[in-house]
Formats: structure tokens, C-alpha cells, sequence
């Protein structure tokens, strides 16, 4: 889902608490930097932010999807 100014939002934010994701380069997302950012409901503040390296976010992601970081989820 896409947030106002670019960023990417997942589909999966409950009642607006949020992560959202940007690429440096928008429609280049293999280039550069991945900003990322904390949105908290209602009033939708930005709380935090980083900036990582495409390679980073390339791991974080992988080792998400792998279920590498399923211990910090509580069910």
C-alpha cells in the first residue's frame, strides 16, 4: 500500500501503527539508501526513522521471510 510522499506501507498495519518504507531513488529501489519509519496512530507522527543500505534491507528481508525473527513475535 502506498503512504502519502512515496513511502510504502504494509498491508498488515493495525489501526495506523505502522513501519513505511522508501527507496532513495523512487522507481530505482536497487540503488542507494532504504529509509524506513515508525508512523503511530491516530495522529500519524513519524516517531523514528533509519536509514539503511540496499543490501541491509535485502537481508532483513530474507531473514524475515525465512522466519528468522519469528521468536519476537508473540502469538
Amino acid at each position: 500500500m502506498t503512504a502519502p510522499g512515496g513511502w510504502r506501507r504494509s498491508s498488515y498495519c493495525a489501526a495506523g501503527d505502522c513501519i513505511e518504507v522508501k527507496a532513495t531513488v523512487p522507481g530505482y529501489p536497487e540503488i542507494g539508501l532504504v529509509h524506513l519509519r515508525r508512523v503511530v496512530a491516530p495522529d500519524g507522527l513519524v516517531w523514528d526513522s533509519m536509514v539503511v543500505s540496499r543490501p541491509e534491507f535485502d537481508a532483513f528481508l530474507a531473514a524475515a521471510k525465512a522466519g528468522e525473527s519469528g521468536d519476537l513475535v508473540t502469538p
